[in-house]
């Protein structure tokens, strides 16, 4: 585990400090700067990626999340053949439905760690969970006829 660096100068000590109002302000940029510059995650952005790909890949192993998935590589495939405002959508949506199931997936990943017991109210929090999803199923379904429309 890294360790965990602080600034050198306190914030009780950036008011102590009295200059000149252009040295004053050059010392607080300074020390703005320090407190940029020593973060106690120096490697935030890669640990955020590292952290994303291996939920992906925790992801990828639900049986719902993989048909989702199918579903948005379809959807892609319609924008790239006819692209315009409903293929977009559709898109767009899908990739939402990704995400949401993540997020549903993680509530259930969740409430299981809390109990294993049938309980009502983590029957109603997974409840949500899946209506959630639902919802922007229905919406895909919804602007999916809208686009198949002048078809029929």
């Amino acid at each position: 585990m890294p360790r965990q660096m602080r600034p050198c100068i306190s914030p009780s000590q950036k008011d102590a400090i009295e200059l000149s109002s252009g040295a004053n302000r050059l010392v607080k940029w300074v020390v703005f700067l320090l407190e940029i510059t020593v973060m106690p995650k120096k490697r935030n952005i890669i640990d955020a990626t590292i952290n994303a790909v291996d939920g992906i890949k925790e992801l990828i192993l639900q049986k719902a999340a993989r048909r989702e998935l199918v579903l948005a590589v379809i959807a892609i495939g319609f924008f790239c053949y006819r692209p315009n405002v409903y293929t977009v959508l559709i898109a767009v949506l899908s990739l939402v439905l990704l995400a949401v199931e993540a997020l549903n997936t993680a509530i259930e990943k969740t409430c299981d760690l809390i109990t294993l017991e049938q309980h009502p109210e983590i029957k109603k929090i997974k409840d949500l969970g899946a209506a959630a999803v639902m919802i922007i199923v229905l919406a895909i379904g919804l602007i999916f006829i809208r686009y198949l429309s002048p078809f029929f």
